[in-house]
């Protein structure tokens, strides 16, 4: 839940990397991958929304994550704009159908390094930095995306 109301896509969107950063970093210390990601999302008067997604593949991969779960908040927010100005009270987001990722059938591999596999690299790189330098309040290091910086060099709006 948010101190105050979201309305700016660009401040909703670095929420969400913040929360899937999160999970997928979850999903990966317990060595699961997710076939399915949830979006919740409330806005006011505490009217709540929730959209699923299918993965293409099963993944931990936080870009992977990210992207179906942008795509569906997307979607809700083209069907509210005609409506009103879309604002969000909350957004939450969860991974469902959860298999070990060991148990994954092999796949054929590139003869180059293809982008799923330097996605894996910098998420296991991500884990493990976080892991030792673990703060207790913040997550040490994460996307710039998940970052909202404004024109001042702050994370508040002008």
């Amino acid at each position: 839940t948010f101190a105050d109301d979201l309305t700016d896509p660009a401040e909703i969107r670095s929420a969400l990397m913040q929360l899937i950063e999160k999970v997928a970093a979850k999903l990966r210390t317990g060595g699961f991958v997710a076939e399915t990601i949830t979006l919740k999302l409330r806005k006011p008067p505490f009217e709540t929304h929730t959209r699923q997604r299918k993965l293409a593949s099963a993944s931990a991969q936080t870009n992977a994550l990210y992207h179906s779960a942008e795509a569906l908040l997307k979607d809700w927010w083209r069907q509210e704009m005609p409506r009103v100005n879309p604002a969000l009270r909350l957004l939450g987001i969860s991974a469902s159908d959860l298999r070990l990722a060991n148990s994954l059938e092999p796949s054929q591999h590139d003869l180059f390094v293809s982008a799923a596999e330097l996605n894996s690299k910098s998420d296991e790189l991500t884990d493990q930095i976080n892991a030792r330098f673990k703060s207790a309040t913040k997550q040490l290091l994460m996307r710039a995306r998940a970052v909202n910086i404004y024109r001042d060099g702050t994370n508040e709006p002008n």
